[in-house]
């Protein structure tokens, strides 16, 4: 941990990529982060990662996916200096999707999460892993904490801070057949619904009038803000950013999400 609880936080899907995995990693680590929570791990790049990650200074905890298909990705959480295993970890339907870590620092445990939640094409395991999620970040009697991650989710934001969801057509619609007010809540929930308890940083920080995508269509047109940083009401974001240039090199298909975060 920093001097004073303050902490640098860096989230990234990282989309299981072989080719650029060393200019990966050298971008992770010259970010000096104090957290990093990756998604889209694999069994091949793992290693890779855990490695460079403890040369760094940094206590890893990784995901081991059962493979093939879309069970071939995982997830990574690492902090700086003594790292234990968090209590309570959830039962996700994919458990390789979700990797936790607690970190001791001076003001106390502070407990990171990774996660990368399915895609809607998955059906309800989609709806589950949310569900999941959820729980884990408001339990009572847990520390500090906040989770990074590809969430899947929105379909949109509206500038007066209007969600839709990815069980709905259009902004302000009925859940479309086949998925329903289940899986509506499910992804509203994760990204307003616990509030105070759990805000998402990015627009705590910056609000509903910036828009942001941090996955884009290949053509350039169109997009998703799915990466997201939540935070418990012990800690604060005093910055919070995408690096889209990551992304526009090619590195992954996702911006990274870097953010500077204090104890509240």
């Amino acid at each position: 941990m920093t001097d004073g609880g303050r902490l640098r936080v860096l989230s990234w899907n990282v989309a299981g990529r072989v080719a650029v995995l060393e200019r990966q990693i050298a971008r992770v680590v010259g970010e000096r982060p104090d957290v990093v929570l990756l998604q889209e791990t694999t069994r091949r790049t793992t290693p890779a990662w855990r490695e460079a990650l403890e040369a760094a200074g940094l206590g890893v905890r990784a995901t081991e996916p059962p493979g093939p298909g879309a069970r071939r990705l995982g997830a990574l959480a690492a902090a700086r200096g003594h790292v234990r295993d968090p209590a309570g970890a959830p039962t996700a339907p994919w458990p390789e999707r979700l990797a936790g870590v607690v970190a001791e620092g001076p003001s106390g445990p502070l407990e990171a999460w990774s996660a990368y939640v399915p895609q809607a094409a998955n059906g309800w395991v989609k709806v589950e892993t949310l569900e999941a999620l959820a729980a884990l970040l408001v339990r009572p009697g847990a520390p500090p904490r906040l989770l990074g991650g590809d969430l899947n989710t929105p379909r949109a934001e509206s500038a007066e801070g209007e969600i839709t969801t990815f069980a709905q057509r259009r902004r302000g619609a009925a859940p479309i057949p086949g998925r329903g007010p289940r899986w509506d809540l499910a992804e509203r929930r994760i990204l307003t619904g616990l509030a105070p308890e759990v805000v998402d940083a990015f627009r705590a920080l910056h609000g509903y009038g910036v828009r942001a995508r941090s996955w884009v269509y290949p053509s350039g047109m169109g997009g998703y803000r799915l990466d997201h940083l939540l935070l418990s009401r012990e800690l604060t974001a005093t910055a919070v950013a995408y690096r889209h240039d990551w992304r526009e090199e090619g590195l992954s298909d996702h911006a990274a999400l870097v953010a500077e975060v204090a104890r509240a």
